[in-house]
């Protein structure tokens, strides 16, 4: 089911040094963001990942993140 407010967080960008990968910092980083985000009353949170992050895509999934929608997109020559 696709359900969407009109006020949402958005988590933006999310970027762990690579000599910290696998550390869970990522993961702590999430969670704090979506603790500090029912703190202040927000009922969803949204967030962007490239179709081929797969790491990305498992981590936010860990989090209780889910798919809602799928963006296509296409180049056009100029």
């Amino acid at each position: 089911m696709l359900y969407r407010l009109q006020e949402y967080a958005f988590i933006y960008d999310l970027w762990v040094e690579s000599e910290y990968h696998q550390k869970g910092i990522a993961r702590q980083m999430v969670m704090l963001c979506v603790e500090r985000f029912e703190q202040m009353g927000i009922k969803q949170i949204r967030l962007d990942t490239a179709v081929e992050n797969e790491n990305a895509r498992k981590l936010f999934a860990s989090c209780g993140f889910r798919f809602s929608n799928i963006e296509m997109l296409r180049e056009v020559k100029s």
